[in-house]
């Protein structure tokens, strides 16, 4: 069963909801540990300096910051308790804002928010609050000794809270020259992709996302582990669209088709 990973409460205005949070996602990449070749063992990594050239002990290692070309700000373990933000037990709710107003780029760490004993009903009132209204609350949550923007929005049957990036971590789109502007289409070109897009429009089943590369590595795994002759097939390259109309004309008659045979 999932453990707990914050406990505390969602204020808003005088009403305290105490909950707990869970982490949404697993991460399930594959890691992969580098050997001797020859004797098939673990190497280590040493702590060197590359001019004094000797190997460093913890003691001798401080955390410094690169303020230009070789010049180091140092940093101690007591100034960087000083700074820490306060941990505190309270997700403060500033305001509610539309849904549909949040950008998903702002979208950080996903996490279930579940009710603690004794919220359960408080718990409910803001889910269906939010839900009925079509909202999302705003808010700071502090968690490893940091602060983060959060956003708390309904979903199927829990709430769901989002750590966001704060505003100077989004790249600005006006920074890539390649979009700057949005190229002009003919007005055949456009109907033809949104035709296009009609037949091949479907319902959203995550069940069918699957890690196709992740599955190949742990294939390929057991193959070794087993002594199995292994087959290495050359990755296709992406064909280049020269001819617009004709590939959207081509695609349309591929998705009309397959529509037809799956009726």
């Amino acid at each position: 069963m999932p453990r707990a990973i914050w406990r505390g409460a969602i204020s808003f205005g005088l009403v305290n909801i105490p909950v707990k949070l869970y982490k949404a996602t697993r991460d399930k990449s594959i890691s992969f540990h580098l050997i001797h070749k020859e004797c098939k063992t673990p190497v280590k990594y040493k702590k060197w300096c590359t001019k004094c050239q000797k190997e460093l002990a913890d003691e001798e290692l401080v955390k410094a910051f690169e303020l230009a070309k070789d010049k180091f700000i140092e940093v101690t373990e007591e100034e960087l308790e000083g700074i820490k933000v306060k941990s505190t037990k309270i997700i403060e709710i500033s305001n509610f804002i539309e849904i549909r107003d949040i950008d998903v780029t702002y979208f950080s760490e996903h996490y279930y928010v579940a009710p603690e004993e004794g919220g359960e009903r408080a718990y409910g009132l803001l889910f269906h609050a939010l839900a009925e209204t079509g909202s999302a609350a705003l808010g700071k949550l502090t968690l490893r000794n940091k602060e983060y923007p959060v956003v708390i929005r309904p979903g199927q049957n829990c709430l769901h809270l989002t750590l966001l990036h704060y505003f100077d971590e989004i790249v600005p789109t006006d920074e890539l020259t390649e979009i700057q502007r949005i190229p002009e289409t003919s007005d055949r070109e456009r109907d033809l992709a949104k035709k296009l897009i009609e037949q091949m429009k479907g319902e959203f089943r995550p069940e069918e996302l699957k890690d196709a590369y992740r599955e190949a590595l742990l294939e390929l795994i057991r193959g070794k582990a087993e002594g199995a002759a292994i087959k290495l097939e050359k990755p296709a390259e992406a064909p280049t669209t020269v001819d617009l109309m004709k590939a959207l004309e081509e695609s349309l008659r591929i998705a009309e088709k397959k529509k037809v045979t799956e009726v």
